[in-house]
This record gives structure tokens, sequence and C-alpha cells, in this order.
């Protein structure tokens, strides 16, 4: 994939780019290993606020696997 000027501009202003769909494909494997780690984090995820995993990608199968 290469950037346009136009997404290059955008960047070096805001400092991200939105990819909308980008993951559609992969959302529902996605879901299923944020789950799958939640449960071995020390302070449990209640949804009421922003919950950090670190290291995130050590113990998730699919990211290392390649997916389902």
């Amino acid at each position: 994939m290469k950037l346009t000027e136009e997404q290059l501009a955008f960047f070096d202003a805001f400092g991200f780019i939105k990819f909308a769909g980008l993951l559609r494909d992969e959302i529902s494997w996605i879901t299923e290993e944020f789950e799958a780690v939640f449960p071995m984090l020390e302070e449990q995820h209640d949804g009421s606020k922003r919950t950090m995993i670190v290291p995130f990608v050590d113990p998730v199968r699919a990211v290392r696997g390649g997916g389902n």
C-alpha cells in the first residue's frame, strides 16, 4: 500500500491516518483474542474505563500465528 500525497499531508498535520474497514475481515478473531487475554489481567476490565494490556502481543496466539 502506498500512501497518497493527501494522506501523507494529513498524517504530517494530525499524526494519524484512518483506514476505514482495514481490519473488517479480521475483527472477529481480534475480539476473541482480547476476550481471551482480559481474564489474565490483574485488574479486570469492566468497560468503565480504558484498560491497557502490556505486553499485549506476547500472550496472543492469533497474532503470532497469523490468525485463525
